[in-house]
């Protein structure tokens, strides 16, 4: 199942971006944003949380690292975030199956929950962007 996710995010990065903004500025994050990722086979938890200064704590199971996201990456995951449309309401994509794992992406306030198997494709550079920082 994973590899249907990385095939998904795979093929959605290269429209990630796509598009300017009128004045030239850089997006930036309005808050924090954490991607949580819950469940599976092993049932592990998962989760990144990136604060609007780039200051980024990744945890995995016991184990906690802090990292610092480049300008560059946290105006990508802004415009990102900004460009899926998704972050206006809290919203569901429920799959059906065993051992799903579930994203769930909270920024400015609002979470999206997405199985797997139901990750919308306006989503899933955020995710790209989110698991690219989980070592």
């Amino acid at each position: 199942m994973r590899l249907f996710v990385l095939l998904i995010v795979l093929l959605a990065l290269p429209l990630a971006g796509c598009g300017s903004d009128d004045d030239g500025a850089a997006a930036a994050l309005r808050g924090p944003v954490t991607l949580k990722v819950s469940g599976g086979f092993a049932g592990l938890t998962e989760s990144v949380v990136v604060e609007p200064d780039g200051e980024a704590v990744i945890s995995r199971g016991r184990s906690t690292e802090s990292a610092v996201i480049p300008e560059d990456d946290l105006a990508g995951l802004a415009a990102d975030l900004d460009s899926s449309g998704l972050f206006d309401e809290d919203r569901e994509y429920r799959g059906t199956g065993a051992d799903l794992q579930t994203y769930t992406i909270t920024y400015d306030g609002v979470s999206v929950v997405a199985d797997e198997t139901e990750i919308p494709e306006t989503l899933a550079s955020v995710i790209a962007r989110l698991e690219a920082l989980r070592p």
